[in-house]
């Protein structure tokens, strides 16, 4: 089994260190911590395994994010008096890994997925609204997905880490969820050209241990937090939409600028 220590992020194998130009061959290996280690898995941890194995910073093009955004982190007294929550803290209490296998026995094979995307809309979130239409064929199907997603934790609730700065988690205990596996049945509606969804069933099982392989820790750490330009947290909800309304502004006073001179040209010919 390899064994990831949590305190000095550095891994062995039948109790044996892994040089760090031999990372590579375990990537695919589930991981277990080490037993005796006083420190849990921490973000702090998976800084210092991209720093000890480099190699590990080729798999993903955010690591360089991650270790660039840590570079300032410092840890803080949390129960002191003198210090105020500070404003846009989730809360969270810790950071929960899980990986979900997902086997869906479908009647029919979904063949491809059509997006109409209406750019002349934006809502207020500055999202451009899109419609999905999914075509199928009429042949029975097997899929298997594997994903592996960080939640952070607040009371009995998960929530997504898109919009959290990496300082407020940065230190959070990671707990290793057990893996689960979902089994769905697809059944077509009845002119057999979509799924009727109304019909369709889950079965939710838990498993015996985490089940995630190194690769998959990488990249859950690494893609379900928003590291690119943190400096975009600093804008509120009313600074952006008022950047929006100036660049709207400035097309159309653009667009007025090309009609005049266009009218001119005509003119003068």
């Amino acid at each position: 089994m390899l064994v990831l220590n949590p305190r000095t992020a550095m891994l062995s194998y039948e109790d044996q260190d892994i040089p760090a130009e031999d990372v590579l061959m375990f990537i695919d290996a589930e991981f277990d911590l080490s037993p005796d280690s006083p420190a849990p898995l921490t973000l702090l941890t998976m800084k210092r395994l991209l720093l000890n194995y480099p190699l590990l910073q080729q798999l993903n093009g955010w690591a360089e994010a991650l270790l660039e955004d840590a570079e300032g982190i410092r840890p803080r007294l949390v129960n002191s008096a003198s210090l105020q929550p500070q404003i846009g803290d989730p809360g969270f209490t810790h950071l929960e890994l899980q990986k979900t296998r997902i086997a869906t026995f479908s009647e029919l094979t979904l063949v491809k997925i059509t997006l109409d995307i209406d750019e002349k809309v934006i809502n207020i979130n500055g999202e451009v609204p899109a419609e999905m239409t999914a075509t199928y064929e009429d042949v029975p199907s097997v899929t298997i997905t594997d994903e592996v997603n960080l939640y952070g934790i607040k009371g009995s609730s998960r929530y997504s880490l898109a919009m959290t700065r990496l300082h407020q988690i940065f230190y959070l205990p990671i707990v290793l969820a057990p893996a689960l596996n979902v089994q769905a049945m697809e059944v077509a509606t009845e002119d057999r050209t979509a799924i009727e969804q109304s019909a369709t069933s889950r079965i939710k099982i838990l498993q015996d241990g985490h089940q995630i392989s190194l690769r998959e820790l990488l990249h859950a750490v690494l893609m379900d937090m928003n590291l690119d330009h943190e400096e975009l947290y600093e804008i509120d909800r009313e600074t952006l939409m008022t950047e929006i309304a100036k660049a709207e502004l400035a097309k159309l006073s653009d667009d007025g600028q090309e009609a005049a001179e266009a009218v001119e040209e005509t003119e003068g010919s």
